[in-house]
């Protein structure tokens, strides 16, 4: 196991959890690190990372990252040929920042609960490079291999001979293959000296890597890319399992697993009994070449009378390096020790446990259901997947330390006399390592089981009944998907449903093997966090009322921290809305909440509102970034509203605003201040409504001269209208009542009219009312002020003149 810091031991034991941080990095433009979860996107960092999942096993010759992408957010695309966006121009000039050969790293971090890491806390867990992007709808999705990839592709272009009669230790002869193949840069990790000299012999052409591993196999050792304790990085590693370690590195408690694990005892791999044939290159005939022996082995009597007597052959040639007989005993008695009893198999899930490595030996608490003690097992193959909720690791253990069995398969030459295999059923059972649910889908990751017959591709099969049995014949009620990949997503599906899922995989000939335990999923509701950025769906900004939170621990959909700690500074409040069910609360501290971002076009008259309540007169502010199509500022954001709050009454921000010439994108935002310790200000119904929408319409007063009306007559104290331009109101879409035209001939200091259910803001009384200043004659002033009767609005006007213009005059409403 890797080396843990006291800080990741104690966190990793710690009942009550612990907090997991992970990132992916890109190297790219500028010579620099990107991190893909936070990407300069305008002015702020913006997460474009969904998914990453880091394969290792000892069936793979290397360690495999998949990573998913969101592939677009605003103008901002990842997608390799899209030329114009910014992301594919971070360095100044068009470079996509996902492709092939980009060098990546995923590193991972650990805290405690409701902490953030510091910068000593992150570590690496993946070094490799970037394998063909894949453009998979609305994502993004790259694979890698780790840098042994690298000597996978290498191929040995030209024969040559190494070593020399004398013998060479054989980790001298791996680097010198490294080196002569351009691969130098590797330089080879050996913790431990295995103690064998490498006799002459000529290297045929293969990829570098096989050729390596190929040394490293008769020795019962294996080549891989592994963390070095000693460098602290990864490091090209060459080593044997440790076969006698009994001691676990870690012990894992019934309560940590995630679900009852997957057991297994398979027999198709045991090997108890095996002969060897070598040219001993130390005993020669009269022509002065080796003599072909034969070694005999076993597993001992306690295999052989559990198992009976399973027997393989291993045949090498004269030209392998294996030519003395103590080399072929130990080659033996390592294959018999790897073989011969039939591993526990178990595949549990806990929580993210970066430590581990393969080969090393945990202990597993009785569950008291598929054992009453403690179980023991090495890791043989280990599945690190972090998504934006969660981080797991899917943990694989058979038998003790040892390499994969196939890898000891592949050199049995026969089997004669055994007694006949059991009927071929296909492939083992998949393991499901993530699944999640989408807008009326689900998405579904698999992984080959260890062992048994390969894999060629996966049948999906769904249904809405738990326990189903998957539909074989055709045409299948079940299956709904069949591919050579790992991944899958369906759609069509009804969000809210409990849908379940089972994986069968078939091998190259269509044999299906048995289906994978079922998984339960509901497809989820289309929420503005899904939907595509920018497009007006009816209100701008998306979701500016709160209402939708896919994520309980994140801001609410479309939503974003510019200035504070979400869940510190800002929450979600579901018991002082202003409309609806939820507003937020942002602490008065300076802590500012943006908004997704929406189109703007030039010359438009956008109505921009916010509503903020406080219970002290904290301020609030609402303001507006206009950014081009680059997403870069146009000229200083722009203060709509910002003010000191009457206490506990909700009060309406909001102002009218021509967008600039240059904008093509707006973006809002509020943000809570004031001098008051602990006082926090709500804001609900954040709204930009296009001058298009302003179109209130006007009525008029009623007066017979106006005809339309018969007698009734809304003016008071013998006002008259003024027959062209006859007084009227409406309420604007800043909720204000506004008045215009003109009346005459009244009694000054006398109510001229009143209007029903306009009541003014804050003024109740005749002794307390709102004043406007109106135009009178050709050059007088009139004073008009309006104060509440119940719910309507009293208007009073003092004039020297009998000819009164009321435009401009307007008021919030209470």
């Amino acid at each position: 196991m890797r080396t843990l810091t006291e800080a990741e031991r104690a966190a990793l034991s710690c009942r009550a959890g612990y907090s997991t941080w992970h990132r992916v990095l890109l190297f790219g433009p500028g010579n620099r690190w990107w991190d893909l979860g936070a990407l300069p996107v305008g002015e702020r960092a913006t997460d474009f990372l969904e998914e990453a999942t880091l394969d290792d096993s000892q069936d793979a010759p290397v360690a495999q990252l998949r990573v998913r992408l969101k592939r677009q957010v605003l103008l901002a695309s990842l997608a390799p040929l899209m030329a114009e966006s910014p992301l594919n121009n971070l360095g100044g000039a068009y470079e996509p920042l996902v492709r092939t050969g980009r060098l990546v790293v995923l590193e991972v971090a650990l805290a405690p609960l409701g902490q953030q890491p510091h910068a000593v806390d992150w570590q690496e867990l993946f070094r490799g490079r970037v394998d063909t992007p894949t453009d998979a709808g609305e994502t993004l999705e790259f694979g890698a291999r780790d840098y042994s990839g690298l000597l996978q592709d290498c191929f040995i272009e030209v024969e040559r001979p190494y070593s020399s009669d004398a013998g060479t230790p054989v980790q001298a002869v791996m680097q010198q293959i490294l080196s002569d193949n351009g691969q130098g840069a590797f330089g080879l990790y050996t913790p431990v000296d295995p103690e064998w000299a490498v006799g002459r012999y000529l290297q045929k052409k293969e990829p570098v890597l096989e050729a390596l591993r190929a040394l490293a196999g008769q020795l019962g050792a294996d080549v891989r890319y592994r963390w070095s304790p000693v460098a602290q990085a990864f490091a090209l590693t060459f080593a044997a399992p440790q076969r006698e370690a009994t001691e676990p590195v870690w012990h894992f408690l019934a309560e940590d697993y995630r679900a009852l694990p997957d057991v297994e005892m398979p027999m198709d791999e045991v090997r108890n009994a095996v002969t060897g044939y070598f040219y001993d290159s130390l005993d020669r005939d009269a022509a002065g070449q080796p003599k072909l022996k034969r070694v005999d082995r076993d597993a001992g009597t306690a295999s052989l009378q559990a198992y009976g007597r399973r027997w393989m052959e291993i045949v090498l040639a004269a030209t392998d390096n294996i030519d003395t007989e103590p080399e072929m005993v130990r080659l033996l008695e390592s294959a018999m020790s790897d073989l011969g009893q039939p591993p526990l198999g178990l595949s549990f899930e806990v929580a993210c446990h970066p430590g581990l490595e393969l080969g090393d030996v945990v202990a597993l608490a009785p569950n008291g259901v598929q054992w009453s003690s403690t179980q023991t097992g090495a890791v043989v193959a280990l599945t690190h997947t972090f998504t934006r909720d969660k981080a797991t690791t899917k943990v694989v253990v058979r038998g003790k330390p040892s390499l994969a069995p196939r890898q000891w398969l592949q050199l049995e030459t026969g089997r004669p006399g055994q007694a006949p295999a059991a009927p071929y059923t296909g492939p083992r059972p998949p393991t499901v390592v993530s699944a999640s649910a989408l807008p009326q889908g689900l998405a579904v990751s698999v992984a080959p089981a260890t062992g048994g017959a390969d894999t060629a591709e996966y049948e999906v099969h769904v249904s809405t009944t738990s326990g189903f049995a998957p539909d074989t014949s055709y045409p299948s009620s079940t299956l709904k998907e069949v591919g050579a990949r790992t991944r899958f997503e369906l759609q069509g599906l009804t969000p809210g449903r409990t849908y379940y899922v089972r994986m069968v995989a078939r091998d190259a000939a269509g044999n299906r093997g048995a289906a994978s335990p079922e998984v339960a999923l509901s497809p989820s509701y289309l929420s503005p966090g899904a939907l595509a950025t920018l497009v007006s769906y009816g209100a701008l900004p998306l979701n500016g009322d709160f209402e939708a939170q896919a994520d309980p621990a994140g801001p609410p959909d479309g939503s974003y921290m510019l200035q504070g700690t979400w869940g510190v500074d800002a929450v979600v409040d579901t018991s002082t809305a202003f409309a609806g069910t939820r507003c937020v609360r942002l602490r008065a501290s300076g802590t500012r909440l943006g908004l997704q971002a929406f189109v703007a076009r030039p010359g438009e008259r956008l109505a921009l509102k916010a509503h903020a309540y406080s219970q002290v007169q904290a301020y609030a502010e609402l303001q507006v970034v206009w950014l081009d199509r680059q997403l870069t500022p146009v000229g200083e954001p722009v203060t709509v509203w910002g003010d000191y709050l009457q206490a506990n009454t909700w009060t309406t921000l909001g102002n009218y605003l021509t967008v600039p010439a240059g904008a093509r994108v707006a973006r809002l935002s509020v943000r809570a201040a004031g001098n008051y310790p602990d006082a926090f200000v709500w804001f609900d119904s954040v709204s930009a409504v296009p001058g298009v929408s302003l179109a209130v319409p006007w009525q008029r007063l009623r007066h017979p001269s106006l005809g339309g009306g018969g007698n009734v007559s809304d003016y008071l104290g013998n006002w008259k209208p003024n027959p062209v331009r006859p007084v009227r109101w409406r309420v604007n879409a800043l909720g204000e009542l506004e008045l215009q035209g003109s009346l005459y001939d009244g009694q000054p200091g006398t109510e001229a009219f009143r209007l029903p259910g306009v009541a003014p803001a804050g003024y109740t009384s005749p002794a307390d009312p709102a004043r406007f200043v109106a135009a009178a004659g050709p050059t007088g002033r009139a004073t008009v002020s309006v104060h509440s009767v119940g719910t309507d609005a009293a208007f009073v006007i003092t004039v020297d003149n009998a000819y009164v213009v009321l435009d401009g005059v307007r008021y919030p409403l209470a």
